[in-house]
């Protein structure tokens, strides 16, 4: 399973001469708005462990041309009195877009939502809408103005899971086993997940879904004793390996309590 890096950016371009055809033509006014699509690679993010939403799993980018008022935001409408939208297909992403004939003096707010179907089905949306947008204020002139617009898209989760079964040997008495599930970069370990067994659970088998393929996880238990402390030498780990995304890794882990 690969992980895809990609958070789209669209530099948007105002002048006064267009390098394509306008979509639309909302308003009386000279200033056009051009929107070009730009995608950049993406740092990987720890926490939560997960991929980000690659551009390739786009199906179509929905711009939306809204007016910024003192009352807050409002559509720009078509002379048919429709909404004034863009909407770039798969083979259109890296297109220049144009608004035309926008209002000198105004400030537009442009909303993107990225899908992963047609449609426009919220359960198909693949960015984070309060996050995907940009204010761009038209002045008085056709002087060419520059401002990036981040499309964030959606982290995508984990499918594979991984099964350990604890149990404890050993004379001292111990109230309960205390996990932690980490996922490994390097040396590097993050946590993802806890669980408290009571001691009378044990033996248990503890379960964890939504992880990556081709990664290292590693599990982590230690016994507490009667007031709750962690018993000196009675700590155990195990790493569990899950070979691809629909895989279910299962390994088992002993705790040796003195």
């Amino acid at each position: 399973m690969k992980l895809h890096r990609y958070i789209p950016l669209l530099l948007l371009a105002i002048s006064g001469c267009a390098h394509v055809n306008p979509i639309a033509s909302p308003e009386p006014g000279d200033a056009t708005l051009t929107l070009t699509p730009r995608y950049q690679s993406s740092g990987y993010r720890a926490q939560a462990v997960v991929p980000q939403v690659d551009v390739t799993s786009v199906n179509h980018l929905v711009l939306e041309l809204n007016r910024v008022t003192e009352q807050g935001e409002e559509p720009v409408l078509s002379t048919g009195g429709a909404p004034v939208a863009a909407d770039l297909s798969r083979s259109e992403l890296n297109s220049p877009i144009t608004f035309a004939h926008l209002m000198a003096n105004t400030t537009y707010r442009v909303r993107a939502y990225a899908y992963r179907a047609a449609g426009t089905a919220p359960s198909d949306l693949i960015s984070v809408a309060a996050e995907s947008y940009v204010e761009v204020a038209v002045g008085g002139n056709d002087q060419p103005t520059l401002s990036p617009l981040t499309v964030k898209l959606t982290a995508t989760p984990f499918a594979a899971a991984a099964s350990v079964t604890l149990s404890a040997t050993g004379s001292v008495l111990f109230t309960s086993l205390e996990v932690g599930f980490y996922a490994l970069a390097g040396n590097v370990e993050t946590l993802l997940a806890t669980r408290s067994l009571r001691a009378e659970d044990v033996p248990a088998t503890v379960s964890f879904g939504n992880l990556q393929g081709m990664t290292t996880y590693r599990l982590k238990a230690q016994a507490k004793d009667l007031s709750g402390q962690a018993i000196s030498g009675a700590a155990a780990q195990v790493d569990v390996v899950v070979d691809d995304e629909t895989d279910v890794a299962t390994t088992s882990l002993q705790v040796m309590v003195p």
